[in-house]
């Protein structure tokens, strides 16, 4: 088994996107393994483990409990038809299941174990970046998520991942921890949107999750990258007693 860890890697595995990789074919493991990578390492943090047989796989049940997302093929060099897939389904039921084949032959079966996706290699990266949207879209809920909408179509943001929404003029961004995204929108109407006291109106162009607030002091907000944001005057002693119940 081969591990790789993308984006931030400060935080404890257990708060990190669990993906496995079962597949016997080594140029097409490296390929999936480097689509899902490209894909994802702007978006969140997460562990890729990777298993070329079987046996590997299985034989760890507790590690199988662990994982949110898993791509399989379903015909491993040491393991026959959906043998290893009805193995995984005995112990993990909620995580997300991809089989990718060469062909269809195993799709009718594959949904018998509540299959997320069957895709067909070689997979394009658009074709994995597709999967992993649809993924992220059904896993959170739009009670922890923003739900963020544009002439691209709509997308749900952890709201763990925001540190802080800017305005200027119509247009609002969400900064996120390695990225930022900007749409059309009022700031006043972002805030109602999010039914959540870890985000602060700090001033009429700034809300701050203050997951991500250092300190505070009369005139400024200091954010835990260093980055310095200014404390409306007649906000601040609000946001300083809702720092200090939150």
């Amino acid at each position: 088994m081969e591990a790789a860890v993308g984006s931030n890697t400060d935080r404890s595995k257990n708060d990190m996107l669990q993906i496995a990789i079962c597949e016997s074919n080594q140029k097409h493991l490296a390929a999936i393994k480097q689509g899902i990578i490209t894909c994802l390492f702007s978006e969140c943090e997460f562990v890729i483990d990777t298993y070329s047989c079987a046996n590997d796989f299985t034989e760890n049940s507790e590690k199988m409990r662990r994982y949110d997302l898993v791509f399989l093929n379903p015909h491993l060099s040491d393991a026959t038809g959906m043998v290893t897939a009805a193995k995984f389904r005995n112990v993990n039921i909620e995580a997300q299941l991809v089989f990718i084949t060469d062909d269809d032959s195993y799709v009718l079966n594959a949904y018998k174990y509540n299959a997320f996706d069957y895709l067909i290699k070689p997979i394009p990266v658009s074709t994995l970046d597709d999967t992993l949207q649809r993924f992220f879209y059904y896993k959170f809920s739009e009670d922890n998520c923003f739900v963020l909408k544009s002439g691209t179509g709509v997308e749900k943001i952890k709201l763990n991942n925001i540190k802080y929404f800017s305005s200027s003029g119509r247009i609002v961004t969400v900064h996120l921890k390695k990225s930022d995204r900007d749409f059309y929108a009022k700031l006043d109407d972002v805030e109602q949107s999010i039914e959540d006291s870890k985000f602060l109106r700090i001033h009429k162009s700034f809300l701050v999750n203050s997951a991500f607030v250092q300190k505070i002091d009369n005139t400024n907000l200091y954010m835990d990258d260093g980055l310095v944001l200014p404390v409306s005057r007649d906000r601040c002693k609000e946001v300083k007693e809702k720092l200090l119940n939150i």
